[in-house]
């Protein structure tokens, strides 16, 4: 029924291939953390070709469910050397169930330095150059809003496009993810952790989602799916505060205004910086000495912080294990926007969550099955990144 994919970049081979039963009712956070335990070496150099990197929604994505967009990208960041997870809210999320594909697994990397776009669309998978694409552009040249321009031209406004700029060539550990398609003329600027730095290394300047069938909910007796999902809308935040979002033209994305009212930055620090792929935050504007009308000086100098050296913090062990954190990691498995519940709605949330489950899944899903899922996270998280600190001399 669900099915992934698998990128090899050292090859360029893309293969679309049957989920495993065991892993149909993982998403997200939880999806990620068990891909990278399994299949890589945590000790691994984050910029090598042993590193993997994961695009995974929740297990909710496509369901009728407002604020359960949220969409993760997992790897290895050699910003931190540990298993980072960069989530933002995103269509992309529905765009991959609508194809019934719950994940994308890179790995590998190219013998070149050419740049790919990986497309997915309508159910099909291919890997392109971005020369092949836009032919007329330098790829370590172009700004991330004439990039986005140039793959919407190619592929049609409604894309979905997950890319990175100048920063990520550097190994900046300011440098940011640019996400479009989750409403009108938004191109959203999140903070990479490092991740745009192993995008850049494995050759992926770009994946591009569009198309696919609408996906609708398996019919449960007596629709019990659908009615668990109008019983969870009386709980979000989001979709209580924020109904409108119900009319935008994407319909039912029903994203957190919190998470996507990002409009096209005002200020010129803020759009040079997305346009850099740098995150804003990261740049104090007292400490440039530019004007605003000083653009290319400005943009100079923020290509010189970019490029500034780092080096890695100590590791520190995970705190203790508390149910809050168990939770939060279910929610995340889920793709349940962070913003979406209140602290005190969580065992309510959960005891509905786990009736979709089990009227999705199949199987005996109850509150405490939900949060030793979060807990195996968690878990693997944690052995992960404990893991990569014993190993951690071979790549510093």
């Amino acid at each position: 029924m669900y099915r992934y994919v698998r990128v090899n970049m050292s090859t360029g081979n893309v293969r679309i291939l049957d989920l495993p039963r065991e892993r149909w009712s993982l998403g997200g956070r939880g999806l990620i953390s068990q891909i990278l335990y399994t299949e890589m070496d945590p000790g691994a150099d984050p910029l090598c070709a042993k590193n993997v990197m994961v695009l995974a929604p929740g297990m909710f994505a496509g369901y009728p469910l407002s604020c359960f967009d949220e969409i993760f990208l997992g790897a290895k960041s050699p910003s931190t050397g540990r298993l980072e997870n960069v989530r933002f809210m995103s269509r992309a999320s529905r765009l991959m169930a609508a194809m019934n594909i719950r994940l994308a697994i890179f790995e590998g990397q190219p013998a070149d330095t050419r740049q790919h776009v990986l497309v997915l669309d309508r159910g099909r998978v291919s890997l392109a150059t971005l020369d092949d694409l836009m032919p007329s552009v330098n790829p370590e040249e172009i700004g991330s809003y004439a990039l986005h321009k140039g793959l919407q031209e190619h592929f049609g406004r409604n894309a979905c496009i997950i890319t990175w700029g100048h920063a990520a060539l550097f190994r900046s550990p300011d440098a940011s993810l640019l996400v479009s398609g989750a409403s009108e003329g938004i191109l959203k600027n999140i903070p990479g952790r490092g991740l745009c730095s192993v995008m850049a290394s494995k050759g992926v300047r770009a994946i591009v989602l569009r198309g696919g069938s609408p996906f609708f909910p398996p019919k449960a007796s007596g629709n019990k799916a659908e009615s668990i999902c109008h019983d969870t809308e009386c709980l979000l935040c989001c979709a209580r505060l924020h109904a409108e979002l119900q009319n935008t033209p994407y319909a039912k994305a029903s994203l957190c205004r919190d998470c996507i009212e990002q409009t096209p930055p005002s200020s010129s620090l803020e759009k040079i910086c997305t346009d850099l792929g740098l995150c804003p935050t990261a740049c104090d504007p007292e400490l440039l000495p530019f004007t605003a009308s000083d653009e290319a000086t400005l943009r100079r100098h923020l290509l010189e912080i970019s490029r500034k050296s780092f080096s890695l913090p100590p590791h520190q062990h995970l705190p203790e294990i508390h149910q809050n954190d168990r939770a939060i990691a279910a929610f995340d498995s889920m793709g349940l926007c962070p913003h979406a519940l209140r602290p005190e709605e969580h065992d309510k949330a959960l005891n509905l969550m786990a009736d979709l489950a089990e009227a999705v899944y199949g199987g005996a899903w109850n509150r405490d099955t939900l949060l030793r899922m979060g807990t195996d996270t968690l878990n693997k998280e944690q052995a992960f990144n404990n893991w990569a600190e014993a190993e951690a001399s071979g790549y510093r």
